[in-house]
């Protein structure tokens, strides 16, 4: 779909046959929903799942229940109002996050995937 295309109303926007879309920072996703549901493209890939892509814990989450190995990690929830969640304990050469413990170098990650800003300690 052309750049210009995301500015403009669905209603505008080229008709296809099929549709394949990934997401990326300024990508209408919300548009690309609308357009599907009006024009009925064949759909290659579920647009609704790119919002759960954006969220590091939800794809652990998915990876976890369909028994895809992961690296050992801890998700800190700064938010959440369960103590347990957010039990942060740093060391000189390792940090504790919930009762797990990391030793140096480790790596952190923020839980929007559209945020870079990975530290290495």
């Amino acid at each position: 779909m052309a750049e210009q295309s995301g500015r403009e109303p669905v209603e505008k926007w080229p008709v296809c046959d099929c549709l394949i879309s990934f997401h990326s920072k300024g990508f209408p996703l919300e548009k690309a929903q609308v357009y599907t549901h009006l024009r009925k493209p064949y759909i290659i890939n579920d647009l609704d799942m790119q919002y759960d892509l954006q969220d590091r814990r939800v794809v652990y989450n998915t990876l976890q229940r369909e028994g895809i190995e992961l690296p050992r990690f801890a998700i800190l929830d700064r938010d959440s109002k369960d103590p347990s969640k957010r039990e942060l304990i740093e060391g000189e050469d390792h940090v504790k996050v919930n009762g797990v413990t990391f030793n140096k170098p480790f790596v952190e990650k923020p839980v929007l995937a559209e945020d870079h800003n990975i530290y290495i300690y």
